[in-house]
């Protein structure tokens, strides 16, 4: 089992917003202070890679990732406005932070983005965030999540 994030970013500020963007999601998401301590129990971190990651093994998850794009990501993604939750924090950081964290939460034996991984993305996921999973995965994102117009 290799304990490192694969290509990872090595900016303590990137680090550090990503730990401040996890908080986030205990403050404003629905992250219990069982399941944040197990996030903050695993390796995770900023990668240079195209797209984040969760992996596991029979012991279950152990470590988690998320692309540096999305920390960089200014412009609407496939329509959908992205905003500033703190000066260095955008909202779709944010977002990919939950939904990797809902792979954590999920049992690995379970579908991917099945109906558990749902219920534990949208009780984590603060609703005003919830938006960007429908250009994701939209056919199966839309049984569960209801875009506000």
């Amino acid at each position: 089992m290799n304990n490192k994030i694969p290509n990872p970013v090595k900016d303590s500020r990137v680090r550090t917003d990503f730990w401040s963007a996890v908080e986030y999601l205990k403050n404003k998401g629905g992250l219990t202070k069982a399941e944040f301590n197990k996030i903050t129990s695993l390796v995770c971190g900023v990668t240079k890679n195209n797209r984040g990651h969760a992996y596991w093994n029979s012991t279950g998850y152990y470590k988690f990732c998320v692309p540096f794009w999305a920390y960089q990501k200014q412009a609407p993604h496939k329509g959908r406005k992205i905003f500033r939750i703190t000066p260095r924090i955008n909202s779709y950081f944010v977002y990919y932070i939950a939904h990797e964290i809902s792979h954590v939460l999920n049992d690995p034996k379970l579908q991917s983005h099945g109906h558990e991984f749902y219920k534990i993305f949208t009780r984590v996921c603060p609703i005003e965030l919830q938006h960007y999973e429908l250009g994701y995965k939209t056919k199966t994102a839309s049984k569960y999540i209801k875009e506000s117009k």
